[in-house]
């Protein structure tokens, strides 16, 4: 971008190009080799030596000739930035580029997107600590996705790291898998930011929106591209657009664009667009490279620091030196294509590919060069656009949101995160049930809020959240929901915990009535918190919360399991084993096991009543929808042969062994349950793994227990829950 103050005389008038794509479909050619064809001219290019005092080499300047063509020769010693230091001569290099072998970093697609969409791309190198990089944002449009490339300055052995370069304050994280080492001494990086610009930019007017890039090491960063894909409803053909990112090779590489189809270049209205982004790159010098479009040269006087922070360009040193085809480019190919003396500005790294294009062609090979082997050419957006009407959206045409904890993540019947999708999780079972598609952000472990950014109360273990890791995440993936679910609250209590001591798996009980108190009244006010958020970002989408069931069973039903746990908690837990031992002389064990199992459902009651009303609470406050969830006669006890149900909560496997004997009577019991329905993937699902032994021998009473108990995720749902739970919200919805 041509910044405001600009003296140096440029070609091309600022104007923001709205074109925008037809299908395109990218794909890198890579090689098993990086080495490359070379065609080599010496009357075009001669091998040069020496170090100027700014540490850059004897630089080149054209000769124009009687017949008005050029060449590229040796010049004297001038102090030129952009160039990399070396008393090695570099090998001559045609500007005619062969065609060449893709290295293993050229540039690859990051994003590729198809429809009613739209392109903004901008670029800032600056040596100061902050600058303004801009969005063109049409009218209506919504941020899909956003994508922020940057570069080290050549030499410095610099690769950015997380935090380096902010946007409007916030910082921003490196995709690893997007960092790599460019061949002029430094690195390249990328990441999607969409989450950092999104709420700004879709709330902004039409028009420019200004956010401010801050350098942590300005010197040492080249400069950094911001490229934002729109949903833009003043498009009104099926576009597509593509970001490509890597490190072109500056002494010959390729990359490789295929079409959807053979273009027809009879349509008036095709346009495919290209926009290069190159670092390191000054001019006027012999800084330059050459770019050959299927066999035919695009340009040779590509690079440069047009979007250089600078009121002069002339005046722009390392670690500014940024150009990127963009906003105030203009896609008019260069007429003059080696002008790289003449003018700082003379190419804008913008173009327009058709006339290189034959009719009928299916792909696009784009091979680049740079003899001076030391400019960076780092990103390529592709953009093309034809006549026809957009297509209707692949797939499902409506999306439900969920956001919750391991029961909306499905944990126990598949990964223990939704996102980006557990199809045995309910959100799943729900959207397939109305032909719908499903994104579910859930997260194991989640709150409402985290302890950090929650009410004071809110526990310590609460560190992953829906206000603070779900939400975002969805916001940034552009979605337009129909329908959104919640499931959450458990953590936020500490369920988990409780439920172990209300079956005497644990002496801790979080929920004593003090504890719990407190627990529920973080939970209203930061899921009231949440859910506002949520209707911030997503207006006027329906909303609707689960209570949660009882995992136990109600009445008077009896449960196969509860005689050995009643031993295992007077054994273990209360550490009375006379009291076991009594129980059992006198075969009061089945009476003693129902007492223990009518506490422990009567608690469990209390517990599961107190959240529900919590919850319904905040659904009331809040304008939401809320589904109960009764799993009577599917409880954990119904998950053995024999029971005569279908169990849709996990029931936990189980070996228990009693003996006792004296002189007068002896005896020894065996219960063994092995439920019907195991969770995935195991064993790593078995969170609570307990193996104890105890021996007891007192007035000649010989007494033995042993117990082998794992969790199988208990107290989450079984694939017959999930769905149940999918037809409680169907049926709820009336849908």
């Amino acid at each position: 971008m041509l910044q405001e103050g600009t003296t140096i005389p440029v070609r091309f008038r600022p104007n923001k190009s709205k074109l925008i794509i037809l299908s395109v479909l990218l794909a890198s050619t890579i090689a098993a080799t990086s080495s490359f064809a070379q065609a080599v001219e010496t009357s075009h290019f001669e091998a040069i030596t020496g170090i100027s005092d700014k540490g850059s080499p004897l630089t080149q300047s054209h000769d124009v000739q009687a017949d008005g063509t050029s060449t590229h020769a040796a010049a004297t010693e001038q102090s030129v930035p952009g160039s990399r230091g070396s008393t090695a001569s570099r090998a001559a290099t045609s500007t005619a580029v062969a065609s060449a072998t893709a290295s293993s970093t050229a540039l690859a697609p990051v994003a590729n997107v198809t429809g009613q969409v739209s392109l903004s791309v901008d670029g800032l190198g600056t040596n100061q600590a902050s600058g303004v990089i801009q969005v063109s944002k049409p009218a209506g449009a919504t941020v899909r996705q956003a994508w922020m490339f940057a570069a080290g300055t050549a030499t410095s052995g610099y690769t950015p790291i997380d935090g380096d370069i902010t946007l409007d304050g916030k910082a921003v994280s490196w995709d690893p898998t997007h960092t790599i080492s460019n061949a002029i001494g430094s690195g390249n990086v990328a990441a999607e930011v969409t989450s950092l610009v999104k709420q700004k930019v879709d709330a902004a007017p039409a028009g420019r929106v200004d956010i401010t890039a801050a350098e942590a090491n300005p010197n040492s960063t080249d400069g950094e591209t911001l490229a934002v894909i729109f949903d833009d409803p003043t498009v009104s053909t099926n576009n597509s657009v593509a970001l490509l990112y890597g490190a072109q090779h500056p002494l010959g590489d390729s990359f490789i664009a295929n079409f959807a189809g053979p273009i027809d270049t009879s349509n008036p209205n095709l346009k495919v667009q290209l926009g290069l982004g190159i670092s390191f790159g000054y001019q006027p010098s012999s800084q330059y490279s050459t770019i050959n479009v299927n066999g035919t040269e695009l340009t040779s006087s590509a690079g440069g620091q047009d979007d250089c922070n600078e009121p002069d360009l002339v005046t722009c040193n390392n670690g500014e030196l940024f150009t990127v085809g963009g906003l105030d480019d203009d896609p008019t190919n260069p007429p003059d294509t080696t002008c790289t003396v003449a003018e700082a500005r003379c190419d804008d790294e913008l173009y327009n590919l058709l006339p290189l294009l034959t009719n009928g062609v299916t792909s696009v090979t784009i091979d680049t060069v740079n003899p001076t082997n030391d400019d960076n050419l780092f990103f390529a957006s592709l953009q093309t656009s034809d006549t026809t009407a957009p297509p209707p959206p692949p797939g499902p045409s409506k999306t439900l949101v969920a956001f919750g904890d391991s029961i909306a993540a499905g944990e126990g019947s598949g990964p223990s995160q939704g996102y980006p999708d557990n199809p045995g999780a309910y959100p799943a079972r729900l959207a397939e049930k109305l032909g719908w598609e499903a994104q579910n952000f859930a997260i194991s472990g989640a709150c409402a809020a985290t302890s950090g950014d929650g009410d004071s109360a809110t526990p310590s273990n609460c560190t992953k959240s829906i206000l603070s890791d779900e939400l975002p995440l969805a916001v940034s993936k552009g979605l337009h929901p129909n329908l959104i679910t919640i499931t959450v609250g458990a953590n936020d209590i500490q369920f988990g915990n409780c439920f172990q001591a209300v079956i005497g798996l644990s002496a801790d009980n979080p929920c004593e009535k003090t504890k719990l108190k407190s627990s529920l009244n973080a939970l209203r006010v930061n899921l009231s918190r949440s859910i506002a958020a949520i209707k911030q970002a997503y207006p006027n989408v329906p909303i609707v919360l689960t209570r949660y069931f009882n995992p136990l069973p109600s009445g008077d039903a009896s449960c196969s399991l509860m005689p050995g746990l009643y031993l295992y908690k007077t054994i273990f837990i209360d550490k009375k084993p006379g009291e076991a031992a009594k129980t059992l002389t006198t075969g009061k064990l089945d009476s003693a096991a129902q007492d223990f199992q009518d506490d422990i459902v009567l608690e469990a009651l209390r517990v599961i009543g107190k959240l529900n009303s919590t919850l319904q609470q905040v659904a009331q406050d809040q304008g939401t929808g809320i589904v109960a969830l009764n799993f009577a006669g599917h409880d954990l006890c119904k998950d053995y042969a024999g029971s005569g149900s279908t169990a849709w909560v996990f029931g936990p496997s189980a070996d228990l062994f009693i003996s006792y004997y004296n002189r007068f009577v002896g005896d020894s019991r065996e219960w063994q349950f092995t439920p019907l329905h195991r969770c995935t993937p195991t064993p790593q699902c078995d969170t609570l793994s307990v193996t104890d032994l105890k021996s007891y021998d007192k007035a000649g009473t010989k007494f033995t227990y042993s117990i082998l108990f794992r969790s199988n995720d208990l107290p989450h749902l079984t694939n017959d829950g999930h769905n149940a739970v999918a037809d409680f919200i169907k049926e709820y919805l009336s849908l």
